[in-house]
């Protein structure tokens, strides 16, 4: 896969967590709300994505579905 696509499928994520700062989403929900597959971007590649941007990454609760699940969010600091 393009390194191209995957980076923009980054920016997408960290966008979507931006607008949402405050909430934890798991890698699923957001994958689900952006259209995007494990494919196309890992938990290996959010995970290195959320410790680039400086967004929080641990077990919680996603919420979208309520899951506990390791969640990405983005904290204010």
């Amino acid at each position: 896969m393009p390194k191209q696509f995957r980076q923009m499928k980054l920016k997408q994520v960290s966008e979507f967590l931006l607008k949402r700062h405050g909430h934890s989403y798991c890698d699923e929900c957001i994958r689900t709300a952006l259209q995007i597959t494990r494919t196309n971007v890992p938990e290996e590649t959010m995970t290195a994505n959320a410790s680039e941007m400086g967004f929080v990454r641990k077990w919680g609760t996603c919420f979208l579905c309520s899951k506990l699940r390791v969640i990405t969010k983005a904290a204010l600091q």
